[in-house]
C-alpha cells in the first residue's frame, strides 16, 4: 500500500500553535521531523518555501496522510490554492524530497511559494519558528 506523505515548514507546524494544525490531525499523523533543500523566506505572518539554487536546509515535519479526502481540500482552503482564489495563487501543492531525521529520504506533498520573492527577507538558517 502507497504511504501518502505531507511535508510542513511554518505555520502547520505543532509549535506554531495555529489553530488549522488541530484540524490537520484530524486527517494526518505525526511522522517525523525532517527538511528538505530550499530557501526559505519571511512573507511575514508566514513563511515561503521555494526550490531553487543554492539550497539551503529548511526545517519542517512530516506527517503520514490518512484521509486524503478531507485533509486536501481543508489545506487548499488555508493556502488560497485551487477554485474561487485570485490567480496566481501565492502558493502551489508540490511534491518533494523530505529527509526525515534518520536520514530516509520520502516523497512528500507540500505547498510551494508561487509568487515573486524579490522583495522578501530570506532565511538561510531556514528555520521560519526561530525567527518568530
Amino acid at each position: 500500500m502507497f504511504t501518502e506523505y505531507l511535508f510542513v515548514y511554518g505555520t502547520l507546524r505543532r509549535a506554531a500553535q495555529h489553530p488549522i494544525h488541530q484540524r490537520m490531525l484530524r486527517y494526518v499523523e505525526f511522522f517525523a521531523d525532517g527538511h528538505v533543500a530550499g530557501q526559505l523566506y519571511s512573507v511575514g505572518a508566514y513563511p515561503a518555501l521555494v526550490i531553487k539554487s543554492p539550497t539551503y536546509e529548511v526545517k519542517g515535519e512530516l506527517y503520514k496522510v490518512l484521509d486524503a479526502a478531507k485533509l486536501w481540500p481543508l489545506l487548499d482552503q488555508y493556502e488560497g490554492v485551487g477554485q474561487g482564489f485570485v490567480e496566481p495563487h501565492e502558493y502551489r501543492k508540490a511534491q518533494i524530497s523530505a529527509i526525515a531525521i534518520d536520514g530516509q529520504h520520502y516523497v512528500a506533498t507540500t505547498y510551494l511559494y508561487n509568487r515573486d520573492i524579490s522583495g522578501l527577507r530570506l532565511l538561510p538558517h531556514g528555520d521560519f519558528l526561530a525567527d518568530q
